[in-house]
């Protein structure tokens, strides 16, 4: 009697620990915690065949599991296998690792063994669900992981990143197509992955962008070290083009034609096929700032607004002052923070906003020692506890136009634009999440005149109006 109460306290201390090793099944897997923190896995003990990629040999596979927020933003990882070898990593939906729910499209091959994953730029996921991760290695050792959940804030040109001489980092693994412009922009056939810069001509002439550090992943045979790139002037609304260019290779580069000083360049960047990259990228005669923006964000508390940004590099800045204002328009100073003379790495900075009002804008003045202002994007925060939807927009509106939509309800919603007759001329269902949501939308078939934009959902509706004005630039 006591050898088998021996036998079984021996299987439940060692046999059920090799049953329930994680990482080896994909229903055991390793929860990933989408909070920034790098992590060090190690691999299992099972092994088997690459399904995406066509890596020889039967070698470790590790399984892992992310977990989508309420929004279904998407997951960023940073992956770096175990060596500088080859490993794959292949997406699994519906909780299972069967071939019917592998999604090949949104697998990545790591030639090099290390890079950023995300989601295809054309999947959808699905909030507050589960998705499995085969994580196929060359060897065995620790696999080191950081995710986040991730909203790109220069997906579009409203959120454009702000460049100047001195590098800085970057990636366009979570980004999508555009939107605000077209292939033939970025001298490209299709845009999958488009990241948005800005930046001020320093003197008279020419401006070079130059992306360097370059790290690209994607499927098998296809990670091409390569981008399109157009340049702009004009309005995030009304965007002319200026010259394009697409080129590859360890370090790419793209120029302007000659320009007055002071002019704003918008610049779109997209990766060749696809690419999830990761890069440095700088532009020469540009004025140099005091701080270059990554994330500019609010967050809402019960009582107050916690406004939260992180510089990647800072250059003789003397201070950040935090500006609100009530109409968008007019901004009044509500605080300061002090910056840094000189920072070569990342800085995360917050500010409490306490009892602001229910809908209010706020905006970034950064100073340098000289008395020199620059200011960031303005983003807004709507407070309402009951279910809204807020649209804004350039106004008057062209041929193209980028509508923004914030609202607190995810779900379905129709966007409508109406005469002054009464008339439909204009009709569509978007699905929105939770947060800003923008939509870039061609209007040169809409006849020139007044307009109602109307859009509603459940419980929730808003109306402004809008003038549509002559064609634009990008279809003479």
């Amino acid at each position: 009697m006591k050898r088998r109460v021996g036998i079984l306290i021996y299987c439940f201390l060692h046999c059920n620990f090799i049953v329930a090793q994680q990482g080896s099944t994909c229903s055991n897997p390793y929860p990933l915690l989408l909070d920034g923190v790098s992590r060090n896995f190690v691999t299992s003990a099972s092994t088997g065949n690459s399904v995406v990629c066509g890596y020889a040999n039967s070698t470790p596979i590790t399984f892992f599991s992310i977990t989508t927020n309420g929004s279904a933003e998407c997951v960023l990882l940073s992956i770096t296998a175990p060596t500088a070898q080859p490993c794959e990593i292949a997406m699994y939906a519906g909780g299972s690792c069967t071939g019917g729910n592998l999604q090949s499209s949104s697998s990545m091959c790591f030639d090099d063994g290390q890079g950023v994953w995300a989601p295809s730029e054309t999947y959808v996921l699905t909030p507050n669900t589960t998705y499995i991760l085969r994580i196929k290695t060359t060897t065995v050792g620790s696999i080191t992981i950081s995710g986040q959940h991730y909203s790109p804030p220069n997906d579009n040109c409203l959120g454009a990143m702000s460049l100047g001489p001195i590098p800085v980092t970057d990636n366009n693994a979570c980004h999508t197509g555009g939107p605000g412009v077209i292939a033939s922009q970025l001298c490209a056939f299709s845009l999958e992955n488009t990241s948005f810069y800005k930046y001020t001509v320093a003197s008279n002439g020419t401006s070079t962008i130059n992306i360097t550090s370059i790290e690209c992943d994607n499927g098998s045979g296809n990670n091409s070290n390569g981008f399109q790139i157009g340049f702009f002037t004009g309005t995030c609304s009304s965007l002319s083009p200026l010259t394009c260019a697409s080129n590859s290779g360890s370090a790419v580069s793209a120029t302007t034609s000659t320009l007055p000083a002071g002019t704003g360049v918008f610049v779109a960047v997209d990766g060749v096929s696809g690419s999830n990259c990761r890069f440095q990228i700088s532009v020469t005669n540009s004025l140099v700032l005091a701080a270059y923006i990554k994330y500019f964000s609010a967050w809402k508390n019960s009582n107050s607004n916690i406004l939260r940004w992180t510089s990647l590099q800072e250059f003789n800045n003397d201070r950040f002052e935090i500006q609100r204002s009530e109409n968008g328009r007019d901004f009044l100073t509500i605080g300061t923070l002090a910056g840094e003379m000189n920072s070569s790495s990342e800085k995360n900075y917050s500010f409490e906003d306490s009892y602001p009002p229910e809908k209010c804008f706020y905006r970034l003045k950064m100073v340098d020692i000289d008395g020199n202002i620059k200011y960031h994007n303005t983003i807004s925060v709507i407070r309402s506890v009951f279910p809204y939807v807020y649209i804004s927009f350039q106004n008057p509106v062209t041929d193209h136009m980028l509508i923004n939509m914030q609202t607190n309800v995810a779900g379905k919603m129709n966007i409508q634009l109406i005469s002054m007759n009464g008339s439909v001329v204009y009709s569509e269902d978007v699905f929105c999440k939770k947060g800003d949501n923008v939509f870039y939308r061609r209007f040169d078939n809409i006849p020139i005149g007044r307009y109602q934009l109307i859009v509603f959902g459940d419980n929730v509706k808003a109306s402004k109006s809008l003038l549509k004005t002559s064609h634009n630039i990008l279809n003479k």
